[in-house]
């Protein structure tokens, strides 16, 4: 057998790895990802979806092309967020198992910004019906959260809340209410400092009651949906939370629970304030 090293010259004669022939891991050059994010937020606020799936495909095709894996990782990301919103199981899917598989490749596992795109893919695996896989995925970013992120940040309270839901869906109902009560937690621990998390612990509270709605055999079942809806609208009325587009986004959200649970004359009054946030937001 005739081996490289038979008729290649040494590239490097102190290299260690790659030392015929060796592969840089630098890229050819980088996609204008400021420029590419831009332009999808403007597609995606018309709700253009065909667009921005058109540009994302090209960008991520030329960041494939170039190395450009940080770049490409980025849009990767995007593509999973889109993919939700237009329910595109297999492209979906595609780009979850791209970029696990670019964070593999490049031996990012264990980074900030790695545990990003595993939070991202996991929610897009809960979302497409994968929601066993999706919770080891959340384990793995629970694990470098855990290494490098304060307990009462913004980003765990997200990561609880989604574990949540993933939880409740294969009916582990009691971690699943642990999840939300941490999550609400740190939701209540923030909105000392911006009321606006006050609407996030709402919105937790809607989906716990959904949880203790479903959890039939649970005794107090009944007793816990309705405690967690009345607190949710004390926080989506409290005088404090700003009545802004955020408001109007985050309120909508639990107009259907307030239906479905009964609360007619409440529903009303979040409506009011929802057009009335809308209204800010406009003037």
């Amino acid at each position: 057998m005739i081996n490289p090293e038979d008729y290649k010259e040494p590239s490097c004669k102190v290299c260690s790895n790659n030392f015929y022939n060796p592969q840089s891991d630098e890229p050819d050059g980088r996609i204008p990802i400021s420029r590419v994010i831009e332009k999808l937020d403007e597609f995606l606020f018309k709700e253009d979806y065909s667009a921005a799936d058109n540009l994302l495909t090209y960008w991520q095709q030329e960041a494939e092309s170039l190395k450009d894996y940080s770049g490409e990782l980025t849009i990767l990301s995007e593509m999973m967020g889109l993919y939700r919103r237009t329910n595109n199981k297999d492209k979906g899917l595609w780009s979850v198992d791209r970029g696990f598989e670019l964070v593999k490749q490049h031996n990012l596992d264990g980074l900030v910004s790695t545990a990003t795109i595993y939070l991202n893919g996991a929610t897009t695996l809960k979302h497409f019906g994968k929601p066993r896989q999706a919770i080891e995925w959340y384990q793995k970013v629970a694990e470098v959260y855990k290494k490098n992120v304060d307990p009462y940040d913004y980003n765990m309270a997200g990561l609880c809340n989604n574990m949540a839901l993933a939880y409740a869906e294969v009916k582990e109902y009691e971690i699943a209410e642990e999840k939300y009560k941490q999550a609400l937690d740190i939701m209540l621990r923030l909105s000392e400092k911006s009321k606006d998390k006050l609407l996030e612990a709402a919105i937790t509270l809607v989906n716990m009651a959904y949880l203790y709605f479903e959890w039939s055999d649970f005794t107090d079942c009944v007793q816990k949906t309705l405690s967690c809806m009345d607190k949710a609208y004390e926080y989506f009325t409290d005088k404090d939370v700003p009545l802004n587009g955020y408001y109007a986004f985050c309120c909508s959200k639990s107009i259907p629970a307030f239906k479905f649970f009964g609360y007619e004359s409440k529903t009303e009054h979040l409506e009011k304030l929802i057009e009335k946030a809308r209204e800010n937001e406009r003037n």
